[in-house]
C-alpha cells in the first residue's frame, strides 16, 4: 500500500495564462519532488458579516475559473489528486464581538408547509424510491 502524502497550497495567482502556468509549474514540481500524490488548492472567497446571503469572489484576490483550470490541468498531468477548498476570508466578518468564519449563521429560508414531514416519510423503509429498491436488493437498514 502506497503512503498518502498531500500538500495544501493557498492559491491566489491570477493574470495571464502564461503567468499562471509558470507559477503552477514551479509549485507543482516542488510538490511532486516531495513525493506527494495529492494537492489541495485553497483560494479566498468572501462574504459579508455573520448572517450572509451570498458568497462572492474578488478580482485580483480570488483566482478566476480559467486560472484554476490551468492549475488543475497541470496537477493532473503530474498524476496528483486535486481537492479544491474555497476558504472564506474573514476580513468582512470580524467585528467587536469576536466573530469569525466559524460563527457564520446564514439566515433561515422559509420552508413550505409539510416539507419536513414529507422528507421524513420518504426515508422510512419501503417508502419512496430509494428505500424500496434497497429493500428489494436485500440491503439492510
Amino acid at each position: 500500500m502506497k503512503a498518502q502524502l498531500g500538500v495544501q497550497v493557498y492559491w491566489h495567482t491570477s493574470g495571464s495564462a502564461e503567468d499562471v502556468r509558470t507559477a503552477a509549474d514551479r509549485v507543482l514540481n516542488y510538490i511532486v519532488g516531495l513525493g506527494a500524490n495529492s494537492v489541495g488548492l485553497t483560494f479566498p472567497i468572501y462574504t459579508d458579516g455573520v448572517h450572509p446571503t451570498r458568497v462572492y469572489t474578488v478580482s485580483g484576490s480570488t483566482p478566476d475559473p480559467a486560472s484554476l483550470g490551468i492549475v488543475i490541468t497541470e496537477a493532473a498531468a503530474r498524476g496528483l489528486r486535486i481537492t479544491l477548498r474555497p476558504l472564506i476570508d474573514e476580513a468582512n466578518i470580524k467585528d467587536a464581538q469576536g466573530d469569525w468564519r466559524g460563527t457564520i449563521q446564514p439566515r433561515r429560508r422559509p420552508r413550505r408547509a409539510g416539507a419536513v414531514r414529507r422528507a421524513r416519510a420518504s426515508c422510512r423503509p419501503g417508502r419512496g424510491r430509494w428505500p424500496a429498491r434497497r429493500a428489494r436488493a436485500g440491503g439492510a437498514w
